[in-house]
């Protein structure tokens, strides 16, 4: 690299980490610190369209030491109160299973949206601390689907749902999906049926999940239809979720596009992200341009 220049390394770390190639984004970092000049002209430094892509390196690395330095290095460029990098380090901290940092970063955090308190949920769901997953109210915050299919697990575990209600069954057909159990979710499903209990929305998106998880196509299309016209309920953008993912784990790019377009309401950047990651798995690169 004879005239490096912030662009190039900028692109050089997202591409190498949204292609999981983790110590080349760390050595491509280390780099462009090197070349960095704070007398030059055209200084070489990292920023804050850098550090998620780096952060995100370290946690895909489980190097918390290394994610500790990167973090201090963020601080000294005066980066910590971004709330992308700080969502960033939260994510690298929990991937790290270091919740006591974590914890620490999350309350210190100058702003916390959903993204923060999904991370935080999960992570204390997936390790197993059930009554602080329970515990973490979110203030201010509309939890979205990601939020609710993670915090069932731990209501359930903890037995804060009495009964088999619509509840319980939902909770744990979410938890079994979420947790990658596709068929467990599914039979469960049908025990649900079996014991007359009606589905409500949650319901459906374990459900979706699961059949997505599994690549139970005609299967998941046909309880996406069901939901509207046997239960009445209108899908959310949660459930055209499942089912952009549910075509594109199946191949049917076209066909998630498709549904994409047709939407009653505006695709969420989760949604394109499921589509493009399904484009690359099946070398889709047409529609990848799109």
């Amino acid at each position: 690299m004879v005239e490096p220049n912030i662009y190039l390394y900028k692109v050089m770390i997202r591409a190498y980490t949204q292609s999981h190639l983790y110590v080349s984004t760390i050595n491509v970092y280390k780099q462009m610190l090197r070349d960095g000049d704070p007398q030059g002209k055209d200084s070489i430094f990292p920023g804050k369209f850098t550090y998620p892509f780096v952060i995100k390196s370290c946690g895909g690395l489980l190097c918390l030491d290394l994610g500790k330095q990167v973090h201090g290095q963020a601080c000294k460029f005066g980066l910590k109160s971004n709330t992308v990098i700080e969502n960033s380090l939260l994510y690298m901290y929990i991937r790290c299973e270091n919740l006591s940092d974590a914890d620490k970063m999350f309350e210190e955090m100058s702003e916390r949206d959903v993204i923060s308190w999904n991370s935080v949920i999960t992570g204390h769901t997936k390790l197993g601390l059930c009554e602080k997953s329970k515990s973490n109210q979110m203030e201010g915050i509309e939890p979205d689907w990601v939020s609710l299919i993670a915090v069932l697990p731990p209501c359930a575990q903890l037995g804060a749902l009495e009964g088999r209600d619509v509840i319980s069954w939902s909770t744990m057909i979410g938890g079994f999906a979420n947790h990658g159990k596709a068929h467990e979710a599914i039979v469960l499903f049908q025990d649900m049926q079996r014991a007359k209990v009606e589905p409500n929305e949650i319901t459906f998106v374990g459900l979706l999940l699961a059949f997505a998880h599994a690549g139970f196509l005609d299967e998941g299309l046909k309880y996406f239809d069901s939901m509207r016209k046997d239960y009445n309920i209108e899908p959310g953008i949660e459930h055209y979720g499942c089912l952009v993912d549910l075509l594109g784990r199946t191949g049917l790019i076209d066909r998630a596009l498709e549904s994409i377009m047709n939407m009653p309401m505006k695709p969420d950047s989760a949604i394109w992200g499921s589509l493009l990651s399904c484009c690359r798995t099946h070398n889709n690169i047409v529609t990848t341009q799109i």
